[in-house]
């Protein structure tokens, strides 16, 4: 439908530059970096890698979650032009 949003699409477009944001940060400050995202912090599992770490957020993220995400990357983070664009449009 016209003007339906493709939250799959949304999701996959945005989860490229929030994990390089992520993964520019060192494992003591993942979770503030999450947090600044708009990620919800989850506990930490022993043995997890940044990348999981940020998976496990990422994909905890709900779908009304995904556009505040893309407007804190145009502020801080290098986003795809056609995310920022698609931002635009649904404000």
């Amino acid at each position: 439908m016209a003007g339906e949003v493709d939250l799959v699409k949304l999701r996959r477009d945005l989860q490229g530059p929030a994990e390089a944001y992520v993964a520019g940060h060192p494992h003591d400050e993942l979770d503030a970096a999450c947090e600044r995202l708009g990620l919800p912090v989850l506990a930490r599992e022993e043995g997890a890698t940044k990348r999981k770490r940020f998976e496990r957020c990422f994909a905890a993220l709900p779908d009304d979650g995904l556009p505040a995400v893309g407007h804190v990357q145009r502020s801080g983070v290098r986003v795809d032009l056609r995310v920022i664009l698609f931002l635009q449009v649904k404000r």
